[in-house]
């Protein structure tokens, strides 16, 4: 009788000790892969972006919309947008859509009563 009772015990001491390892094992993935995560993003920044710009062309070529949208969604402001398609990538075929939206005539104008 008490050797079923220990044995009853021993499971439940055994399957709670399962469970805060598994816990403790959850815990260490999430940071593991969260610790990753913020690893790629601080040298994508690092990098300076232009990534993100290459990776926008490559998906919406032609939509200077959906470009703005996800720059704008990255933290860039309405002002900075223009600048940073000039600084990375300039005016190529790839970007003539980009300079031929109202953000980007707005860019040109105000870069040409610069110089």
């Amino acid at each position: 009788m008490r050797d079923r009772e220990f044995a009853k015990q021993d499971d439940s001491y055994m399957l709670e000790a399962r469970r805060e390892w598994d816990k403790k094992r959850n815990l260490s993935n999430i940071l593991g892969s969260m610790g990753g995560r913020n690893s790629r993003i601080r040298s994508f920044l690092k990098d300076g972006g232009g990534g993100l710009l290459r990776i926008l062309l490559d998906n919406y070529p032609g939509k200077a919309t959906e470009v703005f949208k996800y720059l704008k969604l990255a933290g860039y402001e309405e002002g900075e947008m223009m600048e940073l398609v000039d600084r990375e990538e300039g005016k190529t075929e790839e970007t003539e859509f980009l300079y031929q939206s109202p953000l980007g005539r707005k860019f040109l104008k105000e870069k040409k009563q610069k110089k």
